[in-house]
């Protein structure tokens, strides 16, 4: 009687752990981001990791920074691991790549600090006959220059996203923070060359007509209003929380248009420097804005009634709403003294907005053309 006792508890200890193991895998196949993640781990248990590496940056463009996230379990809180940053340090570090191994482990550590990314610093640390540094605030200022694609590399053809950063509003005690927060995210922005920006000076008369100034308090009417009055495709907006021994910051990239968030992100750091601590925050948010609507080249594929399909998706960063310019490359261009071939005339044929992303390809409806007919083959970048 015993063992059948025992036997059956077996049993359902089995069923019970089985149907957790089934939740946690479902509650992380609701994310897109852990798909890619987690082939990337299968990977470096190969020791394959080249292919691990292109699998954690297709993870960090759907969801830049490492992290612990809570799963529930009925009134039992779980926690799953997501490690993106860690993992391709880890993998640079195997193939011997230290300098960029050592970035990536900072950064994972600036994000959310863990003991296997300590273990590979100490590594790193001990082939330069060092000790490595116990401040963990310290690596967020490693988030620096960690754009994910080079901006002046991307072929530039008609205009990139104009943009409007406007005040935030500041929910901390410390004064003047919005003051920082606003010049500060308008300096990173424009250091990025990823939008076309509206100079400060030029915002000032609208921000003190709709009274922005005296408050700093925004909602999404408001800015796209006044994102209109400009003529801009975005504008950023965004708000300070602030603690005795923290800080933070919340910013929005809103599409005028369609008055939609296309990107909403945030970053905290410990610490009593609130005006220190803000600028690398703002840096960190400047940067995951960026690296959500990125700069990325592609062709098309498929020319169908229902609109132009192109070969780029989720995987580099594509998301639904996004702008494109559809051009086609013309004769090359010499240099009249070496002969070398330096360019190439470039044709601009129309804008797309992408209305359906899959993984490796979108589907494009056009907004703006010219006389020219779009073919299959011809470039794409976006805006």
């Amino acid at each position: 009687m015993k063992n059948k006792r025992y036997k059956s508890i077996f049993i359902q200890l089995i069923i019970v752990f089985g149907g957790f193991v089934w939740y946690i895998q479902s509650a992380q196949g609701q994310k897109d981001y852990y798909k890619p993640y987690e082939d990337g781990l299968k990977y470096v248990e190969r020791k394959e990791y080249e292919k691990a590496i292109e699998c954690f940056k297709k993870a960090t463009y759907l969801e830049f920074k490492d992290k612990l996230e809570a799963l529930y379990l009925g009134d039992v809180v779980y926690f799953s691991g997501y490690f993106p940053h860690r993992e391709m340090g880890i993998c640079y570090y195997n193939l011997r790549d230290y300098q960029i191994a050592e970035k990536e482990l900072r950064l994972s550590m600036g994000f959310q600090p863990s003991d296997r990314a300590k273990e590979y610093l100490s590594k790193l640390e001990k082939l330069k006959g060092t000790e490595p540094s116990k401040d963990l605030e310290a690596y967020k200022q490693e988030t620096q220059n960690l754009l994910l694609y080079d901006p002046s590399k991307i072929v530039q053809v008609g205009s990139r996203l104009s943009a409007a950063v406007l005040p935030f509003e500041n929910k901390g005690k410390t004064k003047d923070l919005e003051e920082i927060a606003l010049e500060k995210m308008i300096t990173v922005l424009y250091e990025l060359k990823r939008f076309v920006l509206i100079e400060r000076a030029q915002l000032e008369k609208v921000i003190k007509e709709q009274a922005l100034g005296q408050t700093g308090a925004l909602d999404i009417t408001t800015a796209t209003k006044v994102g209109k009055i400009f003529g801009v495709d975005v504008v950023v907006i965004g708000t300070i929380v602030q603690t005795e021994m923290s800080i933070g910051i919340e910013a929005r990239l809103i599409d005028v248009e369609s008055s939609t968030v296309l990107v909403a992100k945030d970053a905290y750091m410990k610490g009593a420097e609130p005006y220190e601590n803000l600028k690398t925050l703002i840096n960190n948010v400047a940067i995951q804005l960026c690296n959500d609507v990125p700069l990325v080249e592609g062709q098309v594929i498929l020319v169908q009634p229902d609109g132009y399909y192109l070969d780029i998706g989720t995987e580099k960063g594509i998301r639904n709403g996004m702008k494109c310019i559809v051009y086609r490359k013309g004769e090359a261009i010499k240099h009249p003294v070496s002969g070398e071939i330096i360019g190439s005339k470039i044709e601009e044929l129309g804008e797309l907005v992408l209305d359906r992303v899959e993984e490796k390809m979108s589907l494009g409806t056009l907004t703006k053309k010219t006389e020219k007919t779009i073919l299959v083959g011809d470039k794409v970048v976006t805006r």
